[in-house]
């Protein structure tokens, strides 16, 4: 079974959360886009972890890289995205992917210490691209596209999330919303998380709870967040710094 990621920082959208600034992310040309006239997050800055976001000239993501080695990278043809290839230590599985109508169809070809495997996995979104359904968990959204609630399919186990009304760190990404999700990366929604309650009857030792409070810049949009959290270890707090490319 799909392991149970439902941590309050992954649902809130704070596990990866950066990204290298080089030169052409500043230089607008002819059929690409100038990334300075909006909001793209370029670094976090944990406690003991920091993620670097890059991204093209047309200000697509293109790579996600944790201080830890974990890796995602992400291929397009033209605006479309084609592949994105997931990587930790000796783990390297690579995403493709067809869909019809609400329907997608992800093929995947992995490789783990040598040893090679396939699967193929279904999903259903919605028609603003959300994810609903991946065959373990479903997936309910705000009016803003923001995943309050995460329920556990076959299970008595739910995660509640509430939200701000300011702008969301990863809202001007362009991945398609399903993603995100997918992957639990990010909040592909218009908000940050506020409060997050994970409660399952079947194994209570995985309950946890936590809130989030930020510190905002004139646009609205968090340039730090500090986490309140409790879990199975005890109480937790964490503080992170988020840095953006300029508007």
């Amino acid at each position: 079974m799909k392991k149970l990621v439902l941590s309050a920082l992954v649902l809130a959208g704070l596990m990866f959360t950066s990204c290298d600034k080089n030169d052409d992310n500043n230089t607008t040309e002819e059929g690409t886009v100038d990334v300075s006239k909006m909001y793209l997050p370029l670094k976090v800055t944990g406690d003991d972890y920091t993620t670097i976001y890059t991204y093209n000239n047309k200000g697509q993501l293109t790579k996600i890289a944790e201080s830890d080695g974990y890796e995602y990278t992400f291929t397009y043809n033209g605006n479309q995205l084609v592949e994105f290839v997931e990587k930790e230590l000796d783990t390297k599985t690579t995403y493709k992917f067809t869909q019809s109508g609400n329907f997608i169809t992800l093929n995947l070809d992995g490789e783990v210490n040598g040893e090679i495997y396939h699967d193929t996995h279904k999903l259903e979104v919605d028609a603003k691209g959300n994810l609903i359904n991946d065959g373990y968990f479903t997936y309910s959204y705000d009016a803003n596209g923001n995943n309050v609630k995460v329920e556990v399919e076959d299970e008595d186990s739910v995660a509640n999330i509430t939200f701000d009304d300011k702008n969301n760190t990863f809202k001007n990404l362009n991945l398609p919303k399903w993603v995100s999700n997918y992957l639990s990366i990010f909040n592909s929604g218009s908000n940050n998380a506020l409060t997050f309650k994970f409660v399952s009857e079947e194994d209570p030792e995985d309950n946890n709870s936590a809130t989030m409070v930020y510190v905002y810049n004139a646009d609205g949009y968090p340039t730090k967040v500090s986490v309140t959290g409790t879990d199975y270890t005890g109480t937790y707090t964490e503080t992170q710094t988020i840095e953006y490319t300029k508007k």
